[in-house]
């Protein structure tokens, strides 16, 4: 199947939908290096789909890229404010990878101010607490 995709992919380079499943494939085997790619190239296609922008942001957090990764998320919550994968992901990647707790907090804050009873929310808080 995979490689049936990657035929579909060289055959037709505007085909976005191959190139997001493709990518959708290799991010859920935890190959994120080689997913974003396939991301990459979809967003030059569709560069407003913040679903791509967002699984971009968390294969370059996987791969250590987490300045990048950032960068994805601002970009998805600067189309869609309310991107709750975004608003999460940038309190992991401040939190958790840059050890930056006062931009942890300041994300968290956001992120539970759109979602007040998203239990995620808690767990970050506690994530955080830890230290």
């Amino acid at each position: 199947m995979l490689a049936q995709i990657k035929a579909e992919v060289e055959k037709d380079p505007t085909n976005v939908e191959q190139r997001v499943l493709l990518g959708n494939i290799l991010y859920d085997a935890g190959k994120f290096d080689q997913a974003a790619p396939y991301y990459e190239q979809a967003l030059k296609l569709d560069p407003d789909n913040t679903d791509v922008i967002v699984d971009l942001g968390v294969c370059y957090r996987n791969v250590g890229r987490y300045d990048e990764a950032l960068t994805m998320f601002d970009r998805a919550l600067a189309i869609q404010p309310d991107k709750k994968q975004a608003l999460y992901n940038r309190v992991i990647v401040y939190g958790m990878d840059k050890k930056d707790k006062a931009k942890a907090q300041e994300a968290l804050r956001r992120f539970r101010e759109k979602y007040p009873d998203e239990p995620a929310g808690q767990a970050l808080a506690d994530e955080l607490a830890k230290g």
